[in-house]
């Protein structure tokens, strides 16, 4: 099946990322022999660790743009949960465009209000001004663009230039 050796793709993952980053803790499990550091829980773990150092890497990168547009989507997942993806859209000064999946929130009521607060919470917890929000990208549903209760108008009300 493609296999090359019989450490895992997690372990394989880490020892990628031991070599293009200064996190201690991915040089640490690679250079160990030691079978707890693939026990379940500790590799949700690492998983997080990863997930969250991709996510400080991405916002840094956001800082070098002024202005970005949010795009946002919902879809149920395979257990029926909403959830919200959410996009930042930002254009270099020599016009090519870069995007930027920040996540995926579950979302418990999918109501303009709600959603636009889950937004807003997104760029928070990245440390992303919401004032330079220059445009929204939405589908067509009342819930999104929906001038009085929608997310358009909900953002609108926070950054009227969020066209």
């Amino acid at each position: 099946r493609g296999h090359v050796t019989d450490s895992g793709l997690l372990f394989e993952l880490m020892k990628l990322r031991s070599a293009d980053t200064s996190s201690t803790i991915f040089s640490k499990c690679v250079s160990s022999n030691r079978l707890e550091y693939m026990l379940p829980d500790i590799q949700n773990e690492i998983i997080q660790l990863l997930a969250h150092d991709v996510q400080r890497r991405i916002s840094e990168e956001l800082r070098n743009f002024k202005y970005f547009m949010i795009c946002a989507d919902g879809t149920t997942d395979i257990t029926g949960q909403e959830q919200l993806s959410v996009i930042l859209r930002c254009v270099t000064p020599d016009f090519t465009v870069n995007e930027y999946f920040l996540g995926l929130v579950t979302m418990v009521s999918t109501t303009g209000e709600k959603i636009a607060e889950a937004i807003r919470d997104v760029l928070l917890r990245l440390n992303i001004d919401l004032s330079y929000c220059r445009g929204q990208i939405y589908d067509g549903a009342a819930n999104m663009t929906g001038i009085h209760k929608g997310v358009r108008a909900e953002i609108q009300k926070i950054v009227p230039e969020a066209v």
